[in-house]
């Protein structure tokens, strides 16, 4: 993902925002980390590039074994790709969604 200057004041935006922002699509995000069965981790990242929804996944060092981005256009979508979809898949111990807050909230609260 590129790191683009924005117009808008604001110091960085990610080029899928500013396209987004552009064709007025309002999309959630939420990063997921992911604490998966030892050794199992690639095969957790092969069963979430199954999901239309997940549009990075990575294996990583640390507390939590795996990360994934997912984007939907509303939260009950977000909610039942996490609740349903995700949890699904074999060998995930625990996770952690963290939600993106959009520009126009952050605004708001400056």
């Amino acid at each position: 993902m590129t790191l683009t200057r924005s117009e808008s004041g604001e110091l960085f935006q990610t080029s899928e925002k500013l396209i987004g922002l552009i064709l007025g699509q309002n999309l959630i995000q939420s990063y997921v980390v992911i604490h998966c069965t030892k050794g199992e981790e690639y095969s957790v990242l092969k069963d979430l590039s199954h999901i239309t929804e997940v549009k990075e996944a990575n294996v990583i060092f640390g507390l939590y074994d795996v990360i994934y981005k997912v984007e939907a256009p509303n939260n009950t979508i977000l909610n039942n790709i996490i609740t349903k979809d995700i949890r699904k898949i074999s060998h995930i111990i625990s996770s952690m969604t963290l939600h993106v807050v959009t520009t126009r909230i952050l605004k708001k609260s400056l």
